[in-house]
């Protein structure tokens, strides 16, 4: 019993391996046998030898014997899109259509990049292939314009063993995962930094430090890039998904009334050491901010009609912020004054004195001063990201491939503008320790409403 065995596993092994490679060796002939049919086809399809201008019958015959009986073939070799046949022929009918469209003449047909796939039964095959015609346009001066339409056809082959003919030849009317790549430009009516709900965010400063602020002369404009990808590639519009790439810029100016900031300092001259608090004075502050960055909305986009869309998702920014910043400022001694003994008397002891408001110090020596004019510019320290809701709904015109549409577009801030929960400590003086008022807020959110111009070019396979 082991000796049968042991001589029938090398036959065994021989068998399947053969059967193995046998397959695979079917497969790959089949594979060359289509790949060296379709060639006859595009040799063929002009309906004319090589060389020649003109049609002839011999090759209208070889043309003819790749297909079945019973075949359909799209009409692909019109002239304008109006000569569109939206039916399909048989052999016989697109022969004769071609003699009588191109009176004799060959057609200039010429073929780019296809792809081949053979049924799992190796019954069938298809082919994907890219066909340009080249008709001649109004001639010019020198020599005839030709004008180039591209196409894509779906061939389907019977296979019968040694035989292989064409069953149909249709329009490969495949979508393409990406349905359209769109510059767009956005001015933006109102562009706020605030709070909740477009009201002014609120201060995280002392309010005795000022009466009040404003925010106005808010703009901006978004510029970049955006493209829709398909979910359903059988449906030409439906669900979307929309990426985009803009750069943004939104500028606003805060105006702060009657600035007023105090703190005790010692003094020690030559004579007569002193105590006494420091007033920093503006009648009002007027900064500029500018914030920068790039927006990358991930949005769902949703064709309710041909034409008209709605849109809505999430907006990641990234943001970089300058603030200019102009003021006058005095910077004075007053109030209640402490004259410091050497000697350190007691308390009941100390020598104090009174100085008021038009009466207080602006010595030079002592660094005071009265309505110096101050400038200057900082960057506005920002989160790396900022997430905001996008809304929007748009109307688009279509020729042929380009794409023009509107858009009304609306973004809702979710999250802060700013790290930190809002800057108390808020200075002018020195100049050196000043942060953009912006900084001081709690909770910021920038919402924005413009319109969109977006223009597009639609692919196709």
């Amino acid at each position: 019993m082991k000796k049968s065995i042991v001589f029938w596993l090398p036959g065994l092994f021989f068998l399947v391996f053969s059967t193995i490679r046998l397959g695979a060796q079917t497969k790959a002939d089949t594979f060359g046998k289509i790949e060296k049919f379709l060639q006859d086809y595009q040799d063929f399809s002009a309906l004319g030898r090589s060389g020649s201008p003109y049609i002839d019958e011999a090759t209208i015959s070889s043309f003819k014997n790749l297909f079945e009986m019973d075949a359909n073939l799209f009409w692909d070799l019109f002239k304008t899109e109006s000569q569109r046949i939206n039916y399909l022929l048989t052999v016989e009918e697109y022969t004769d259509s071609v003699q009588r469209v191109y009176a004799g003449k060959k057609p200039v047909i010429s073929y780019g990049k296809h792809h081949i796939a053979i049924n799992a039964s190796g019954k069938t095959a298809i082919a994907y292939l890219h066909k340009t015609n080249n008709v001649p346009g109004k001639k010019d001066s020198r020599d005839f314009k030709l004008n180039k339409t591209g196409l894509n056809l779906r061939l389907l082959f019977n296979i019968r063993e040694d035989t292989i003919l064409i069953q149909n030849i249709t329009e490969d009317t495949r979508l393409t995962r990406i349905r359209n790549l769109s510059i767009e430009g956005c001015y933006n009516f109102v562009s706020k930094i605030s709070g909740s709900f477009f009201e002014n965010p609120v201060s995280a400063i002392n309010p005795e430090l000022t009466s009040g602020y404003t925010i106005g002369n808010q703009t901006g404009f978004n510029i970049g890039v955006n493209m829709d990808f398909r979910i359903n590639r059988k449906t030409l519009d439906g669900l979307l998904i929309n990426v985009g790439l803009l750069y943004s810029r939104t500028d606003a100016t805060v105006n702060i009334n009657n600035y007023v900031n105090s703190y005790r300092q010692s003094f020690d001259p030559d004579t007569n050491p002193f105590e006494i608090s420091v007033f920093d004075r503006t009648p009002g502050i007027r900064e500029k901010i500018s914030l920068m960055g790039f927006s990358i909305p991930v949005t769902l986009k949703w064709y309710v009609l041909h034409r008209f869309y709605l849109k809505a998702g999430p907006q990641f920014s990234l943001f970089s912020g300058t603030s200019q910043v102009t003021y006058t400022l005095s910077h004075t001694g007053g109030g209640k004054c402490l004259l410091i003994n050497e000697n350190s008397l007691p308390a009941n002891e100390q020598k104090w004195f009174y100085l008021d408001e038009q009466h207080e110090m602006a010595d030079a020596q002592y660094g005071f001063f009265r309505n110096r004019e101050f400038a200057g510019s900082s960057t506005i320290s920002l989160t790396t990201l900022n997430v905001a809701a996008v809304f929007a709904i748009g109307i688009e015109a279509r020729f042929k491939k380009i794409v023009i549409g509107i858009e009304p577009w609306l973004t809702l801030g979710l999250t802060n503008l700013t790290g930190t929960s809002g800057v108390e400590d808020y200075k002018l003086y020195p100049e050196t320790v000043y942060s953009s008022f912006l900084q001081t807020f709690r909770s910021q959110k920038l919402n924005t409403v413009g319109l969109k111009l977006i223009i597009g070019k639609m692919f196709t396979r």
